[in-house]
């Protein structure tokens, strides 16, 4: 992992020799990094007292783990190289992911008989995980389908309840999501990409199903036509403002319809 001091943000580099499926580790929580993270936890577990709920932090899903070892688009490459090798780093992955998860959720406090998301600022009954997959947008039916979508299954039915982030693409595996056992979507409006009158056919699809979440850039167009178009009973709308008075104008906006 790479943190970037211009940008704020951290990205991975792919190893030297990426590791083939004997080399992934098992779960340990005597690991250092796992400790670490367990360390933040208690301080976060102390500081909140029972005012407010904790989650599970974030975790790659399976495409952007594959991406972190291989590279981007060489963990394309690889999976149509290599199925049967790449399943059995699949397979470890998504055990290491489960442990990872349950470690965390241990030692996160019931908060009303639930936990919190991350990211998301809500609330889920049970022991909840948040999932992303972000470099699903690179994959296509066939691949998501064969290495990607079991592994969410897995994962999502591992826990309570459970939430997945996505970005779209030219791909967007709604018909996977929707037979998963997750309990809520989420498809981002990326700044430049695809907007909510575009990604319309996903949200219906989604909705028919399962609540969704919308996060990201959304335009005042796009709030308009959310607002004209989907029904709020099972949206939860997460618009990215610059300012306090931009947030109450939505609030304001939906709150007339």
């Amino acid at each position: 992992m790479v943190a970037d001091h211009t940008t704020g943000s951290s990205r991975s580099e792919k190893p030297e020799h990426p590791p083939d499926a004997q080399h992934i580790p098992v779960f340990d929580g005597d690991d250092p990094w796992v400790q670490k993270a367990l360390e933040f936890l208690h301080a976060l577990r102390r500081h909140s007292g029972g005012r407010f709920p904790l989650a599970t932090t974030l975790m790659r899903g399976i495409s952007d783990l594959l991406a972190a070892l291989y590279g981007n688009p060489d963990f394309l490459y690889a999976l149509m190289d290599r199925p049967r090798e790449m399943k059995r780093v699949v397979r470890k992955l998504t055990d290491l992911w489960i442990a990872f998860a349950r470690s965390q959720l241990e030692e996160i406090p019931d908060f009303h008989g639930g936990t919190g998301s991350f990211y998301y600022a809500v609330w889920l009954p049970g022991k909840g995980v948040w999932l992303q997959e972000d470099a699903a947008a690179l994959m296509s039916p066939e691949l998501f389908g064969e290495f990607v979508a079991p592994a969410v299954h897995e994962m999502a039915g591992s826990f309570d309840s459970s939430v997945i982030h996505l970005h779209p693409s030219t791909y967007i595996p709604v018909e996977h999501l929707i037979r998963a056992p997750l309990d809520a979507v989420e498809l981002h409006i990326d700044f430049g990409g695809p907007g909510a009158e575009e990604l319309y056919p996903y949200y219906r699809r989604i909705l028919e199903h399962k609540p969704l979440i919308i996060w990201g850039d959304l335009t005042p167009e796009d709030l308009d036509f959310v607002a004209r178009k989907l029904d709020r009973q099972a949206l939860a709308l997460l618009p990215v403002v610059d300012s306090r008075r931009q947030a109450e104008e939505i609030w304001t906006r939906f709150k007339a319809g």
